[in-house]
């Protein structure tokens, strides 16, 4: 498990870093040309390419506060590159709200993590360091969540307070409502550490697919058009919702106490309701065609996505 993002591993780290000192631009052009050369390189690759999505990682993430602004601008400078991935999806007509929320709801089952391998075999005999290697990859993914949805409300405030009231509203709970030590990822770290996982707060991930899930959902919820942050978030509160007691269950069968993993049996009743509310969320703003079609491909790519990051993780747990 990697550590940190090292700058020497980012081709434009140090130039970035440097101009946000000096303020002078003269070197911008390099920058931007350096990540359409790794963008294009992307592209041609059929699978995740490293080298770009860990760039991006850390334009969305790096801990350099001066260039924190300049991080984000240049990475809506390749955006397009998940445009280009992510396949399109055909409506025939508006559909109204049930109809909406059923075919969000039959997207998410076709690709639910529940019939993927990886879960077929943690779910069924593998053993607890199987489960825990899973476990570990999970907590990687899970550490950038709650920014992600951070912007996500940032971006809709600008027209929509009941929506992003909702947005921050999940946020908060994340975060432990005031409380760090009541946090979801506080919890999550305690039950890693209880089970003799060496998890961090500065770990970063190991495969490029999980990068590219990261990267991919940080773009939809920085579009400007909210139905790809929409798509993307009922992703992960639906597929939540579906694994949840049986992560709970799995960990009591390996003789976790109830203390220790009351995060997973708490979260089924949590993600009850922000799944609720985030179709509530796309039922107001995906009005048209075409924004519905925008929330459904979001939603199936960034399934998609994750499906490839269980193949990685998959490929590591047969290797034990």
């Amino acid at each position: 498990m990697n550590r940190t993002e090292a700058v020497q591993d980012v081709p434009v780290a140090a130039p970035v870093i440097t101009l946000a000192a000096t303020g002078e631009h003269a070197g911008l052009s390099e920058i931007i040309a350096t990540l359409h050369e790794l963008r294009d390189a992307a592209l041609a690759n059929e699978g995740a390419s490293l080298d770009f999505q860990r760039t991006l990682h850390w334009l969305h993430y790096g801990g350099h506060e001066p260039s924190h602004a300049l991080r984000q601008w240049l990475a809506s400078q390749v955006y397009d590159y998940f445009e280009a991935r992510a396949v399109p999806v055909e409506l025939d007509e508006v559909l109204d709200a049930p109809a909406l929320v059923q075919m969000l709801h039959a997207a998410q089952e076709k690709w639910s993590p529940l019939v993927h391998p990886l879960f077929i075999r943690i779910y069924g005999e593998a053993p607890r360091a199987e489960f825990e290697v899973y476990l570990r990859h999970k907590w990687i993914i899970m550490l950038t969540f709650w920014r992600s949805l951070a912007e996500y409300g940032n971006r809709l405030q600008r027209r929509d307070l009941k929506n992003t009231a909702l947005v921050y509203k999940n946020v908060n709970e994340e975060l432990g409502e005031g409380d760090a030590h009541d946090s979801h990822l506080a919890a999550h770290l305690r039950l890693l550490r209880h089970l003799g996982i060496d998890a961090r707060w500065n770990d970063q991930p190991s495969y490029a697919e999980t990068y590219e899930y990261i990267n991919f959902r940080m773009f939809c919820m920085r579009h400007a058009d909210p139905s790809w942050g929409a798509g993307s978030f009922f992703s992960q509160e639906a597929t939540s919702l579906e694994y949840t007691l049986g992560h709970y269950r799995r960990l009591r069968d390996f003789g976790v106490s109830h203390e220790h993993c009351a995060i997973y049996y708490e979260h089924d009743e949590i993600d009850t309701e922000h799944t609720a509310e985030i179709e509530s969320i796309i039922v107001d703003l995906a009005q048209s065609r075409e924004q519905q079609a925008t929330v459904l491909r979001a939603l199936c790519h960034q399934m998609r996505l994750w499906h490839r990051h269980f193949d990685r993780v998959l490929e590591e747990i047969e290797q034990l």
